[in-house]
């Protein structure tokens, strides 16, 4: 994503299947006293099925 320039967005099917399987590794693979901040995953990862791409216009500041 850029000013003045066009975006590519693109939507998952459902992921609650996906994002319970990522949580529980993440628990029992978690130091106790520690937390998730943030999740970054992956657009290739297996088990996510994408829609095709929806240009998006360009937007300018």
């Amino acid at each position: 994503m850029a000013p003045g320039k066009p975006s590519i967005l693109r939507i998952s099917t459902d992921i609650r299947s996906f994002a319970m399987v990522t949580a529980l590794a993440f628990v029992r693979a978690a130091v106790p006293g520690t937390r998730a901040a943030d999740v970054a995953i992956k657009p290739d990862a297996p088990g996510l099925t994408w829609s095709g791409p929806v240009t998006l216009p360009p937007t300018y500041p």
